[in-house]
């Protein structure tokens, strides 16, 4: 489908990072014509420093999550089976996580295409219970540039430029699709948004093992090859803003992988690298009507699983979007 701007299809995007672009191939596909506004492009957003795995991670409720968890599932693996993974930053990453607690078997362990329980034999030592899993592996640094361009192939168009306000762009007749992450909280007026905040550290690529333990939200431990890295996490630290790395930290996250993968002593340090994820009490995806016949469609909130939601919460942005567009018809 052709977008088609004296239609009304314009469409105008808040946000240049997982969700934004997410959304604005999506609308462009179904015959929008998506524009971004956005301060920061990849490589500059804060999702650059995710170690980003399919995974909901800090993301309610669970009602809305597994789905679109689904939804974007699937287009990872199509990506994959279609050989896009070299260019898109994709892989299939397989796992050991462990709990320190008993586990049922994960939600969704019938839809990955490997998944196995550890025998409690080989549970590493001070856990309870572990999971043998591959799931998609995402790398944020070709990711979002992949993303970039496949929305400008679309005919999407990008306009760099920071905005403090929404009312201070919306514009009667206008419909708008707030994807603006983190600083939501400032721009929709928002105070349940707060700052869930990450530092990871990337090293030089040599064999490891693959591990997630998030048994404890204070010692988070994630080691995943990346095949041109690997990169060590992490932390979750609520109502932090600062984007500069903590060498303590650093240390610390290096002692924690480090203790279950000691043959990555020698590996040099390529980079420490602080994202801000954008915490809520619940994902906030919802279309906001103003009178003057204006609307704002949400799509924030997702905590730690930016990434993992993207497509199913895109795919549902453009059913709000349609209905919206059909609301106005109906009116007129």
């Amino acid at each position: 489908m052709t977008p088609d701007t004296a239609n009304g299809r314009a469409i105008t995007i808040i946000g240049a990072g997982i969700s934004g672009l997410s959304c604005g191939i999506r609308l462009a596909e179904a015959g929008f014509a998506p524009t971004i506004l956005a301060r920061d492009l990849p490589p500059h957003t804060t999702a650059q420093a995710a170690a980003a795995i399919w995974y909901i991670f800090a993301a309610e409720p669970v009602t809305r999550t597994h789905a679109w968890a689904l939804t974007t599932l699937t287009e990872f693996y199509r990506l994959l089976d279609a050989g896009h993974g070299p260019k898109t930053g994709l892989s299939l990453c397989r796992m050991i996580e462990v709990f320190a607690e008993a586990q049922p078997d994960p939600w969704y362990a019938p839809h990955i295409r490997f998944y196995e329980r550890v025998p409690p034999a080989d549970i590493p030592a001070g856990y309870v219970d572990a999971l043998h899993v591959e799931l998609p592996l995402i790398h944020p640094a070709h990711y979002l540039p992949y993303l970039l361009g496949q929305f400008r192939a679309r005919g999407g168009t990008i306009h760099q430029q920071e905005i403090r306000q929404l009312a201070d762009i919306r514009q009667p007749g206008q419909l708008l699709i707030n994807c603006s992450g983190v600083w939501a909280g400032q721009l929709a007026d928002d105070p349940a948004v707060y700052s869930l905040r990450g530092q990871t550290v990337v090293i030089e690529a040599m064999p490891a093992i693959n591990y997630l333990d998030e048994s404890d939200i204070d010692r988070i431990v994630h080691i995943f090859h990346r095949g041109e890295d690997i990169i060590l996490g992490g932390s979750a630290e609520a109502h932090r803003w600062d984007l500069s790395p903590d060498p303590a930290l650093s240390v610390a996250i290096r002692e924690r992988a480090l203790a279950i993968a000691p043959q990555l002593q020698t590996a040099r340090v390529l980079a420490e690298q602080v994202g801000l994820r954008p915490g809520r009490h619940e994902i906030r995806l919802e279309r906001e009507d103003f009178a003057d016949g204006s609307a704002i469609i949400h799509n924030y909130g997702h905590g730690g699983a930016g990434f993992t939601l993207s497509w199913g919460c895109a795919e549902e942005v453009v059913a709000l979007a349609h209905a919206w567009h059909e609301d106005r018809r109906r009116a007129r």
